[in-house]
């Protein structure tokens, strides 16, 4: 329940908690510091109220010394007539009651410690000392005590009690005084006014708080991603809490941003080097061959020219397509990239790629083979694109399937989408480059020893264009064994 306060809540709630503890102390601690002063400054005021019974009245013993029974009863009466808070007692050297004033079934100890006694007579006054009750054991009570002798033979103790069993407490008295009741009233009004005071106060200082803990309750909300990668779905309901937990989130967010701008620094970077290197490959061909037929021209044949000039073209339609492919990913990769989705059928786009490619293949010496579970299927999306996606990847098995291999394509029906698969027989690719094949511009090492006419920019633009579709590709490959890339396409019927 604590938890859920807001935070101005949770102050006023702690101030209140801390407030009551300290003022139950504080009053705990004044009960029972008055009532110690009382007590010792009742015991003080009668210290020798033993050795004043002592000395005027008649003496406790007889010669013979045994205790003179009226003269103990009626000076115990007179006291407490005078007195009624007070008892007296007559005790023997040992502490054994001898005589007392008050009804044999009223005084239950036959003994009393004399330990106290001694050191009230020794004058320790350290506070007050307490000796036994002799009607209430276990009780301790303030007294008042004096050696009682007979030609300085000492036989006994006068004990006097100064606080018998009808005298109340200091705590037990205030709490029936009238005057105590209302200073306790008043002084709960006064916190009540106070905690109200402090509750308004609290809520107008920890306004701009709670406006900025919305807001990142609004971030919360938004930011979809954070709240998959820490796992919280609500903010915690108190203002600081919550801008913890959001401070944290925004830490990593921004983490990963810096992270991510430094890692496409690095890529820009690797692809300006990249560009620049395949640019430069194709133009200084071309320029290289027409200044060599510019420079003979009277001494090349025709045959020698026209392999000049083929030489050249075919640098400028390598050189063509690369640009293609650049403003291609670029647009792909804008923000302001649409797709057109219209309901196509699959299995026919496949059919004219396959014919589109066939006679390269055939040349290369490659068979296609088209397995399709599904007949006459419907799919949803963008019919360029994913004809692109088809293209980019057959052009890429072809370059790395050797002469005598095969490409398989299969359609299969699964859940409420068609799965795509494109198997190649070809040179394959190594683990550890799989996680980085749809990057801008990688080549597998092991087409580095045996160039191809790829742009490395094919599978980044699959990928890309699957992304738009709000499907993923994902590749399985060994070396030497080939690789297959599948992805799924949504049915039209459930679209």
């Amino acid at each position: 329940m604590f938890s859920k306060l807001p935070l101005y809540g949770k102050l006023t709630a702690m101030l209140i908690i801390f407030t009551l503890f300290t003022t139950a102390a504080v009053i705990t601690l004044t009960l029972w510091s008055n009532s110690q002063y009382h007590a010792e400054v009742t015991q003080l005021l009668n210290r020798q109220l033993a050795n004043y019974i002592i000395d005027h009245q008649e003496p406790l013993f007889d010669e013979d010394g045994n205790v003179h029974t009226y003269s103990l009863e009626s000076t115990a009466m007179h006291t407490m007539m005078i007195n009624p808070l007070v008892e007296v007692y007559l005790l023997n050297p040992q502490g054994k009651i001898l005589g007392h004033a008050l009804h044999s079934d009223d005084v239950i100890l036959e003994n009393v410690d004399l330990q106290p006694v001694f050191s009230s007579l020794r004058g320790n006054q350290g506070g007050p000392i307490y000796g036994d009750d002799p009607r209430t054991p276990g009780e301790r009570s303030i007294f008042s005590t004096a050696p009682v002798t007979i030609d300085g033979e000492l036989k006994g103790y006068l004990y006097v009690v100064l606080s018998s069993q009808s005298f109340d407490s200091i705590a037990e008295q205030l709490t029936t005084s009238y005057i105590l009741k209302v200073s306790l009233g008043a002084m709960a009004a006064l916190i009540l006014v106070m905690f109200i005071s402090l509750y308004i106060g609290f809520k107008r200082i920890t306004k701009p708080l709670k406006k900025l803990t919305d807001q990142t309750r609004t971030f919360f909300v938004q930011e979809k991603q954070a709240l998959t990668k820490t796992g919280t779905t609500i903010l915690p309901r108190d203002e600081l809490s919550a801008l913890e937990a959001s401070f944290d989130v925004m830490q990593d967010r921004i983490k990963d941003q810096f992270r991510e701008m430094q890692q496409s620094e690095h890529l820009r970077r690797e692809l300006i080097s990249n560009i620049s290197h395949d640019l430069r490959t194709p133009l200084a061909s071309i320029q290289g061959y027409i200044e060599t037929v510019i420079l003979k021209l009277d001494r090349l044949n025709n045959e020698q020219k026209k392999d000049y000039l083929k030489i050249a073209l075919r640098h400028s339609e390598r050189l063509g397509k690369l640009i293609a492919a650049l403003f291609e990913l670029s647009k792909l990769e804008s923000r302001s990239m649409s797709i057109d989705k219209t309901p196509f059928s699959i299995a026919e786009l496949i059919h004219d790629i396959v014919q589109e490619f066939e006679l390269h293949a055939s040349k290369k010496g490659i068979r296609f083979n088209l397995n399709q579970q599904v007949a006459n299927m419907m799919v949803m999306g963008d019919l360029s694109l994913i004809e692109r996606v088809f293209q980019n990847l057959i052009d890429n098995a072809l370059r790395h399937t050797p002469s005598g291999g095969e490409i398989n394509i299969n359609l299969s029906e699964k859940g409420h989408s068609i799965m795509v698969s494109i198997q190649d027989s070809g040179i394959g690719i190594a683990k550890d480059e799989l996680p980085y094949i749809f990057d801008r511009y990688y080549k597998s090492s092991n087409s580095a020893s045996k160039p191809q006419a790829g742009t490395g920019l094919g599978l980044a633009i699959v990928k890309r264009i699957l992304e738009l579709h709000n499907s993923t590709i994902n590749v399985i490959s060994e070396p030497n064994k080939g690789a297959c890339f599948t992805f799924p396409l949504p049915l039209v019927s459930n679209y």
